[in-house]
């Protein structure tokens, strides 16, 4: 989908966004509606569906074992160099489910984890599963007073903490009582206790045991190696836990109030199905075989769990535990862990191809095995992509894996979000954009949905939208969370019914069903700038219209700032391909014209542009996404322009001088680009 032309006010109409109606409605007329596709699935899928209820209702424990279960003697798990076969994880875990059920946890009890990614991570996964408890992992850069809330609201048997985040929280802690504080120290699963990767490690993390010094501190507090062996003795059973069984509270990225972020209860369906459906059979990619999946996103996060370690897991390969999570570490962490899976989020992907390119430390290393890089957490723009895939096709990226390197390089796109879970997947994404035949379709490629999910593109008013109209973007499947916990609210507002009376799950962007029966996101339905007249322009439109300048332009994101006097402004925070032939003045000179060309003089108007040098980096959230608080926060500065254009001369402003000159109403942009020109 291209924005050329674009007649606002029409593409702004009540009865939603539309593209080129008439051609969607002919679509429509040779496939089936996009309710009728999903009202009844291939049969594979059907049986497969039919299968969880009666093959897999079991914890995601006796998933990941029976998976596993011809595969036990190879490494499941790898750490700074040291590898843990299935045999030796499971027996961990099992002895820790000993403990836990020693200790007095029952079925549905929680196990509060504030934990870096380390092997014991996943040692605490399996044994809560095989004892039906819920792991509720936490960030120590959570507000203390939400920490306090989780603290007082859960039953304080037991908190497990990695040495690297327990100082953080070590107060909050000690106030909360529980019966069993156990520390996991960063080194315990390394060789012979020893960091091989100091050389890279030391630059951001010392790694040393700090739980003797906390122990000194605290006499209350055990190491994991003592609470291994707190349930040596326990000879009783373990509950039935089953698909239905809640098995974790997992946390959005605090897209919401700072550090108060939503708690999601999944299943243990949740993690099973995903797993059944990513299955060569099912999902008609490749199997992994052999392959290393790293997993570095911070343990809160559904995303970690799921893509990282679960489904690495049931394809029967190892997953590379990194526990140093930062944009500029994530490259040394692909040299000390390998790996050919590397979910990361964009802005740690463009951060570590522009240290492939720039640090001394990285120069000439290769990521030869690194076969599927998926940006996650967020769209990721076209230009990026390009940038990125010529970057991995110099690192010779998958090399080793495949039979010859592919050109380009492909990066693989994955979507949905944490209250979801992986409903999307796309592999190989740009080289099957090149192969089409169809220039509309490379365009409109878009992420190609999982058959085990339903999705829809509705109208406000829950009508289904037709093919390639634009509208908010709903799925429903066995991925989908159950709640909100004690949120019944936020809760109530995920869930949409539509004008059939199905429920689905909210996603909350903008989308539309492209002519392959793809999904295309194009952005956050609550990101938009209000017109005079109360309109809404969404600022993904104002974000394509500066990235189609592809060959200069490499990022672009769009906030809404409010002025008191004249309303809302939408800075344009863009950055420059690191090989950009235009200068800084003459791209946004461009923009500006086109913006001048297709919108109405208001919505030209109201666009200023912010360039964000090339080492000036978005400033991010704790998970790793663009902070969009942040990008408002810094408002209207004097880094902020705008372009006086008229017949003789083209001049850069200062964007709080061309405000202050509109005052407190928007002219025709002929009549203001003059009159700012004259009094500028």
């Amino acid at each position: 989908m291209k924005i050329e032309n674009i007649d606002v006010e029409k593409f702004l109409k009540e009865d939603g966004f539309t593209l080129n109606r008439e051609h969607s409605l002919e679509l429509s007329k040779n496939n089936p509606s996009i309710k009728r596709k999903h009202v009844k699935k291939p049969k594979k899928v059907e049986e497969a569906l039919q299968e969880l209820e009666t093959m897999h209702n079991w914890s995601w424990y006796e998933e990941v074992k029976n998976r596993n279960k011809n595969n036990m003697d190879k490494p499941m798990v790898y750490y700074r160099g040291n590898e843990k076969t299935g045999y030796e994880v499971f027996e961990e875990a099992d002895k820790l489910a000993n403990s836990f059920r020693t200790c007095g946890l029952n079925k549905g009890d929680e196990v509060i984890a504030c934990m870096a990614n380390v092997p014991e991570f996943l040692t605490v996964l399996l044994a809560a599963s095989k004892c039906g408890l819920i792991v509720k992992p936490i960030g120590e850069d959570f507000d203390k007073d939400f920490l306090k809330t989780i603290f007082e609201t859960c039953n304080k048997k037991i908190f497990i903490v990695t040495d690297d985040k327990y100082s953080k929280i070590s107060d909050i802690v000690r106030d909360a009582h529980f019966e069993h504080k156990v520390i996991v120290s960063l080194t315990d699963s390394l060789p012979n206790g020893k960091d091989p990767f100091a050389e890279y490690d030391n630059l951001f993390y010392f790694f040393e045991n700090k739980v003797p010094k906390y122990k000194k501190e605290d006499s209350t507090i055990e190491s994991f190696k003592e609470f291994l062996q707190y349930g040596k003795n326990y000879s009783g059973s373990f509950p039935k836990v089953g698909i239905d069984d809640d098995f974790t509270e997992t946390f959005t990225s605090g897209s919401t109030k700072i550090g108060w972020p939503k708690t999601i209860v999944h299943k243990n369906r949740h993690y099973i199905a995903i797993a059944r459906f990513h299955d060569p059979d099912l999902s008609r990619m490749p199997a992994m075989r052999n392959m290393r999946g790293l997993a570095h996103i911070p343990t809160h996060s559904n995303t970690n769990i799921a893509s990282s370690i679960s489904d690495t897991l049931c394809q029967t390969c190892t997953v590379a535990f990194e526990p140093i999570y930062n944009k500029d570490f994530l490259a040394y962490s692909f040299q000390i862990n390998e790996p050919g899976f590397a979910p990361a989020t964009r802005s740690h992907i463009l951060n570590t191809m522009r240290q492939y390119e720039e640090n001394p430390m990285l120069k000439g290393k290769k990521l030869s095995k690194l076969l599927n890089f998926v940006a996650v957490g967020e769209d990721i723009a076209k230009n990026e992509e390009i940038y990125i895939n010529k970057c991995l096709k110099k690192l010779e990226a998958g090399s080793e894996v495949l039979p010859k390197p592919l050109s380009p390089i492909t990066l693989s796109v994955g979507g949905g979000n944490c209250e979801h879970g992986g409903l999307f997947f796309t592999l190989f994404k740009s080289m099957r954009e090149r192969l089409s035949l169809s220039k509309s379709l490379r365009e409109d490629y878009g992420l190609t949905p999982f058959q085990l999910s339903d999705v829809a593109v509705l109208h406000e008013d829950g009508t289904e939208c037709e093919f390639e109209e634009i509208g908010n973007l709903v799925a429903n499947s066995p991925l989908t969370m159950k709640e909100y916990q004690n949120n019944p609210q936020e809760t109530e507002k995920f869930h949409v019914i539509d004008n059939y009376g199905r429920t689905w799950g909210n996603c909350n962007v903008w989308s539309y069903i492209a002519k392959n029966g793809n999904v295309v996101m194009k952005g956050r339905k609550d990101s938009y700038l209000k017109l005079s007249s109360g309109k809404q322009v969404p600022n993904f439109l104002i974000a394509e219209t500066v990235l189609e300048d592809e060959e200069n332009v490499l990022s672009c994101e769009v906030v809404t700032v409010k002025d008191e006097e004249v309303g809302d402004i939408a800075v344009a925070h863009f950055q420059l391909q690191p090989d950009a032939i235009k200068t800084k003045e003459d791209i946004i000179i461009e923009t500006e014209t086109r913006f001048r060309e297709r919108f109405s003089p208001e919505l030209a108007a109201r666009v200023v542009y912010r360039e964000r040098r090339k080492y000036e980096d978005y400033t991010l959230t704790k998970s790793g996404k663009r902070s969009i608080p942040a990008l408002e926060n810094e408002g209207i500065t004097d880094s902020c322009v705008k372009p006086i254009l008229d017949l003789n001369e083209n001049k850069i402003i200062p964007a709080t001088q061309y405000i202050k000159l509109n005052h407190k109403k928007y002219v025709p942009a002929d009549k203001l680009f003059v009159y700012a020109k004259t009094k500028a």
